[in-house]
């Protein structure tokens, strides 16, 4: 997604490893990029021309930065 970046493993739907059906499944362990990781941030970083050609690699999830677009405008 972003040059140099790293991120946990992801199952071949694309989740991540630790998502369990009920949340994340290490909550209490989680690692420091997952409690620091923001939709907003995310949002306010790429256009949503870029997000749409980052979510056709596959490497970011539409819904993901149209989510931080919604909470950064106010919306629930």
């Amino acid at each position: 997604m972003m040059k140099d970046a790293l991120m946990l493993a992801h199952k071949a739907d694309g989740n991540c490893v630790y998502l369990a059906t009920h949340g994340c499944s290490i909550q209490s362990t989680k690692p420091q990029m997952c409690r620091e990781m923001d939709c907003r941030r995310i949002a306010q970083q790429i256009t949503w021309t870029q997000a749409r050609k980052l979510n056709a690699k596959g490497a970011l999830k539409m819904l993901l930065w149209q989510r931080g677009r919604d909470l950064l405008r106010g919306k629930s």
